[in-house]
């Protein structure tokens, strides 16, 4: 008799995006949640540029072709001394 496995499709795509996460902290720090939802996969928190803003989300980009990426990360940028 075949086996038939079923996978439980949110926690395999947080896995996936967990190591996607691993693979550029640079674009991760701690303030920056990525959660799988309804909706699709949501990065939230904030980051110090609108550059590292885009790459968090294009990191992710590849893990899920068909699950949209909703990018709810904002930008505070420090400001410097005069």
């Amino acid at each position: 008799m075949p086996q038939h496995l079923q996978f439980d499709r949110p926690h395999l795509l947080g896995d996936l995006l967990q190591r996607a996460v691993k693979r550029v902290p640079q674009f991760f720090g701690p303030s920056v949640q990525v959660d799988v939802a309804d909706e699709g996969i949501v990065i939230s928190g904030v980051v110090g540029s609108y550059y590292h803003k885009q790459m968090a989300q294009e990191s992710l980009r590849g893990v899920s072709k068909t699950a949209p990426i909703h990018n709810r990360l904002s930008v505070r940028t420090r400001a410097v001394a005069r």
